[in-house]
């Protein structure tokens, strides 16, 4: 137990065997500042030379000698402690250099909170960790010697990693339905500092969410002021687009309390927030819901012309009944699908459901993972894949307790529909005068909604409420419509929209004789709103009709802007579309903006790019963009930190689907064959493999102007995804065209990547001499390149190959070799590999014990990866290892690791599959057939989280 209590964080004190040590104990003050220093670099040893340049920079050499021999002999008298060595030197020197001993009995608070939360980094549960982390930051470090230079590095490493921690536990709290919790976690950051913006928009967005509007505007009226008065500067852009753009829209939710609240927090549900509060549907809103709630209502459609409000009546009819499904109610928007099986894939990317590698069809692992549950699906915008409309009958029939909400401008024409159609909102009466029946109108009290969110000072009056009323008549009552309309309420009176629209209506009506005229009071509204943009707005709008699926203000720059301008005048620009509804803006987990467009809307400026004649050029531009973000995130996704790059690939795929179906359609092969390439692994890793196996084929088969290192990288990724999905021998041919290709560029990395695939598709087949011969090139390669992370891959391999021919010294040594360079590069799921098949080389050799240690650090490795393949690995080696010890655990274990395996969809190799099959048929002899199917339905119905804690606490109490 420690006998010396060092607190650093919040104020310097120390204590020793309980006794806190006053400033007679520290009688020369340079003692207390040479501990500090000491403590500041305890993990390395401090020169005397830096020491005195330190305490007394203005002394001669010989005086700060003597001075620091005094000083030490004081720190040692303060600290005279004896060790459990018996030594009672904590502080220790020798010529040159002075340090604390490691292993002194010294309890320091900042170390422990650093200690805690890298603890807390590898926890399945970091929730007790980080607050306990929290408990330990009483404060800045040493905020007595903030003007001390030695201090400032570890002084903001530590604000930085309390400040992380302080969102961890706002993004915990607010989670497990806690928002109060969650918002003292956040207002501490700004008590910090007054000025952390960061702080501020989370903790503005959190209030927003959980209908709190006035706190959110008080916290940013406060960081004004703080800025103002601290800084003499304004909030930054995002921070006024957060709170010009959302704030306002934010509705008020009303608190529920008791068994009603408890019963609404289990329920779970997947709806964006929407802006305001439901207007004029109160009649739709009740019929809708008790359709949908009707046992024989399992489709209903609502239909109505864009921009009617569809969407946003079943996102209130699903919140309305999202108690109802047991298994949550899901929003999935289809607006960036183009084909039917994007449908499916739409589907089953909200739902996370992983795609199948095994053959097996996406649609039917989705209708497998919904099964029996009680499930809510809201299908928006479907009338851009109307001809997908037999998958939605076909997952009704496969899952009998799903029900569907679809909105479409159409009809799906299914003999399970139940069509409901939306109407425009009510409008007021033609000829009144009155403010009061005008004003009674929803389609006017929607103006007044969406006009007074912008501008509060704005009143429906006796003078204006002719125009309004007028407006919203002109308008059709279309709620989008009207929203475009109120958006210019800062520029122009209601009399003045008016008379201008009018002018526009009438160009409209002659240029679109054959759009139907509800559609052209909502085309005159959106073609009102462009004519009034600036041309750099007008430009910027149309070339964003080009994404898919949203955008970035990084993808802004690059593919909307001119190169000329700067970043900051595309963010205004941006902000200026957001302000008059022409965009949308949400914020991502990293505080950065992210726009995109209401479809009926993308229409509209996808039609005016194609008559500016930029389509082309605009198309080119977000091909390359998505190249460069893709082949990016490529390089990061091997290394200490990849998930973040991969969350960046998931919000950008609908822009690589759209930019990979524009270079396949073009011709441009090269640019097609770098994008699908770039993606292979993100495509692995997430569950892609039946996408990635139609988009890499396409690429593989180009020959068209691409370079042969460049087909080399597509055929071997390729290769491997045809390998992963069991096709070996498409993946064989893949692989040594790959190979070819690479040898004739000499592209060293490819060639030994291929090299790697290859022996991999040997070993499938059985044949580790051909295995064999491959590793060892790909190993002398690695070799020669200095490439460690492929040499440990290697040697592996040639460890497995090892194994499998009973060689198992060879194997030792092998893995081995492989763990210790994987454990020296941070390769978590590589030392995790090499950790199961060494367990599996110490299990042949007959020690179980020393195999199930591995095994289990291995499992915990993956399940904070959250690998599931490796999960699967993990606990079939160690069933492996239970096999004669306890068959009971070995069956579980091994039912546990196939419903793991079937959910990411990837098999065994054929020789670990005869193992386990082998282990299976022993443990089904020594049990008999009825313990032994007892055991495999126990362990099928097991949670996963649960068995993982009982193998690794039954491994830990050995």
């Amino acid at each position: 137990m420690a006998q010396i209590h060092v607190y650093l964080l919040g104020g310097f004190r120390v204590v020793v065997r309980g006794q806190t040590l006053g400033d007679e104990v520290w009688h020369r003050r340079k003692a207390r500042q040479l501990f500090k220093i000491l403590l500041t670099h305890r993990n390395r040893w401090a020169t005397k030379e830096e020491l005195v340049e330190l305490l007394w920079p203005e002394s001669d050499p010989d005086s700060a000698s003597t001075n620091l021999r005094s000083v030490m002999h004081a720190l040692r008298r303060a600290l005279d402690v004896p060790q459990a060595n018996g030594s009672a030197a904590t502080l220790l020197a020798d010529r040159d250099s002075v340090w604390l001993r490691s292993d002194a009995q010294m309890w320091v608070d900042a170390d422990e909170f650093e200690r805690v939360l890298e603890q807390a980094d590898a926890a399945v549960d970091p929730a007790p960790l980080l607050r306990r982390a929290d408990e330990l930051y009483a404060g800045e470090y040493l905020p007595e010697d903030v003007y001390e230079d030695w201090s400032v590095e570890r002084r903001e490493r530590l604000k930085e990693a309390w400040t992380t921690l302080r969102f961890q536990l706002a993004r915990y709290w607010d989670e497990r339905g806690d928002p109060d919790a969650a918002a003292t976690s956040l207002r501490e950051l700004l008590r910090a500092d007054p000025c952390d913006e960061q702080a501020a928009r989370e903790l503005m967005r959190l209030l927003t969410r959980h209908g709190r509007r006035s706190e959110a505007v008080r916290v940013y009226q406060a960081l004004v002021r703080a800025l103002r008065d601290d800084l003499d500067v304004e909030p930054s852009e995002i921070t006024t687009v957060l709170f010009e753009s959302e704030l306002p829209h934010a509705p008020v939710k009303l608190p529920v309390d008791g068994a009603g609240a408890a019963h609404a927090a289990r329920q779970p549900h997947h709806l964006p927030p929407q802006p305001g509060a439901l207007i004029g549907r109160a009649a739709e809103l009740n019929a809708a819901t008790s359709q949908i709630v009707r046992d024989d209502v399992r489709l209903l459609t609502l239909v109505g012309a864009g921009g009617c409000g569809k969407t946003r009546l079943a996102l209130e009819v699903g919140t309305s009944v999202r108690d109802e499904f047991a298994r949550g109610v899901w929003f999935v928007d289809l607006s960036a699908a183009r084909s039917p099986d994007q449908i499916v894939f739409a589907i089953g990317r909200e739902l996370e459901v992983a795609q199948p590698l095994d053959g097996q069809s996406y649609f039917r692992r989705l209708s497998e993972a919904i099964g029996q549950d009680e499930v809510l699906l809201i299908l928006d915008n479907f009338e851009q894949v109307l001809d997908g409309g037999f998958l939605v009958a076909d997952l009704l029939s496969a899952c009998p307790k799903l029900k569907i909400i679809v909105t479409s401008r159409e009809a799906l024409h299914l003999r399970w529909e139940h069509e409901f159609p939306v109407a425009p909102l009510a409008g007021p009466p033609p000829s009144s005068t009155s403010i009061e029946a005008i004003a009674s109108s929803p389609a006017v009290s929607l103006f007044v909604q969406r006009a007074q969110a912008i501008k509060p000072d704005w009143r429906l009056s006796q003078s204006n409420a002719p125009a309004v009323s007028r407006l919203c008549l002109r308008l059709d009552c279309l709620p989008l419509a009207i929203e475009l309309a109120a958006a210019r309420i800062k520029l122009f009176e209601p009399e003045a929209m008016l008379a201008r629209l009018e002018q526009r209506f009438d160009l409209l009506t002659v240029a679109s004789r054959d759009v139907p005229e509800r559609h052209q009071a909502l085309r005159l509204a959106i073609d009102w709103s462009h004519q009034l943009l600036s041309d750099d707005e007008r430009a910027a709008f149309r070339r964003a009709a080009v994404f898919a699926g949203g955008w970035t203000l990084d993808a802004a720059v690059r593919v909307i802007a001119d190169p000329s301008v700067p970043s900051t005048d595309v963010l205004t620009t941006m902000q200026a579309l957001v302000d008059k509804n022409l965009l949308r803006v949400a914020f991502q987990n990293d505080g950065e903006p992210r726009f995109s467009m209401l479809e009926t809307i993308r229409d509209f400026a996808h039609a005016e790019l194609t008559t500016s004649g930029e389509l082309a050029i605009q198309q080119r531009r977000q091909a390359d963009w998505c190249v460069q973000v893709a082949e990016k995130a490529e390089a990061e996704l091997s290394g200490p930190n990849p998930a973040p790059w991969f969350d960046q690939l998931e919000r950008e795929h609908d822009n690589f689907r759209a930019a990979l179906r524009w270079c396949f359609d073009q011709g441009d092969g090269l640019t097609g064959m770098r994008l699908a390439t770039a993606l292979g692994y993100f495509w692995e890793v997430h569950g892609y493999l039946q996408e990635a196996h139609r988009w890499l084929e396409l690429a593989s088969q180009d020959r068209t102007g691409v370079s042969a290192a460049v087909r080399a990288r597509a055929c071997g990724a390729a290769g491997h995804v045809a390998f992963l999905r069991g096709d070996y021998y498409s993946a064989r041919t893949l692989l040594t065209e790959s190979l070819s290709l690479s040898r004739e560029a000499g592209t060293a990395q490819v060639t030994m990547q291929a090299l790697i695939n290859l022996a991999l598709v040997a070993m499938s087949e059985l044949d580790y001499a051909r295995a064999d011969e491959f590793l060892q090139e790909s190993r002398a390669i690695a070799s020669n390149l200095g490439d460690e992370r492929s040499l440990a891959a290697s040697l592996n391999l040639l460890g497995q190959v090892a194994l499998h021919t009973r060689r198992l010294a060879d194997a030792h040594s092998l893995l081995q070799d492989s763990l210790h360079l994987r454990r020296a590069q941070g390769d978590g799921w590589g030392t995790a590999r090499a950790l199961c098949d060494l367990g599996q080389v110490l299990d042949a050799e007959g020690d179980d014990t020393s195999a199930r240690a591995l095994h289990a650090e291995a499992l915990t490795i993956w399940r904070d990866l959250a690998d599931m393949w490796g999960v699967a690995y993990a606990l079939e080696g160690l069933a492996m290892t239970f096999a004669t010890r306890s068959p009971e655990m070995a069956v579980r274990l091994l039912a546990v690791a196939t419903c793991a395996r079937q959910r990411v969809g990837i098999r065994a190799l054929p020789a670990r599959e005869a193992n386990l099959h082998a282990i299976q048929h022993t443990c089904a002899g020594v049990l008999g057939e009825a313990a032994f199917s007892a055991a495999w339905s126990r362990g099928c119905q097991a949670e996963l989280d649960s068995t993982i804690d009982e193998v690794l606490a039954s491994n830990a109490d050995r």
